[in-house]
């Protein structure tokens, strides 16, 4: 005997019980992370240098310091959109974010820290309109000094602010960068936990 089953639309399931794939679990943002908010943003950058190569404890300095997107573009910079806590004179933040084509010497301009001997100070650049969300920052050593290393930082903290300075949220941190060489660019992650400490 042969039998035959029919299936009427009022037997058929509704939408709601049918089986949907399961959501897939997303890692939650880390707070810091070019992920955990909207790609653009004004926010304060700040550097703080702890520690420096110079045994004799003068001061520290950069040619150059830059800012990245997620993919690798160069944020464009405003010379006059950089501070600093100290700085020796005709030697300001301005210059730690102007980039000039074909600078090849100190005499070009570079940011000084002001202090002698050294003490730890820090280096802002304010985006004042939303830009994209940093994920990395290049810092150049000095030019045509001779002994770049001694100047450069050699321990420093990185971290920015999405409220004009009154919270800030840590960004990098290295520990132990030594053996610059004359102009040599170094290029760090904004990514939480990507640091040499």
């Amino acid at each position: 005997t042969t039998e035959i089953y029919t299936l009427s639309l009022h037997d058929a399931l509704p939408i709601s019980a049918v089986d949907e794939p399961a959501a897939v679990d997303e890692a939650p943002a880390v707070e810091g992370s070019c992920s955990a908010g909207a790609s653009l943003e004004s926010a304060i950058y700040e550097i703080n240098v702890l520690d420096i190569n110079d045994a004799g404890r003068t001061y520290w300095s950069l040619q150059y310091m830059s800012f990245f997107d997620a993919d690798g573009n160069k944020l464009d910079t405003d010379s006059s959109a950089g501070s600093a806590q100290t700085f020796y004179p005709g030697f300001g933040p301005n210059q730690a974010f102007e980039e000039k084509p074909g600078r090849q010497s100190a005499q070009d301009n570079y940011y000084q820290s002001g202090t002698k001997p050294f003490a730890p100070s820090w280096l802002r650049y304010e985006f004042k309109t939303p830009s994209n969300c940093v994920a990395s920052y290049g810092l150049q050593a000095q030019l045509d000094v001779g002994t770049p290393a001694l100047f450069a930082p050699k321990r420093w903290s990185m971290r920015k602010s999405l409220d004009g300075g009154a919270t800030w949220i840590n960004l990098d941190e290295q520990c132990d960068q030594t053996d610059w060489q004359e102009g040599e660019t170094r290029k760090f992650s904004t990514e939480p936990g990507s640091g040499s400490c």
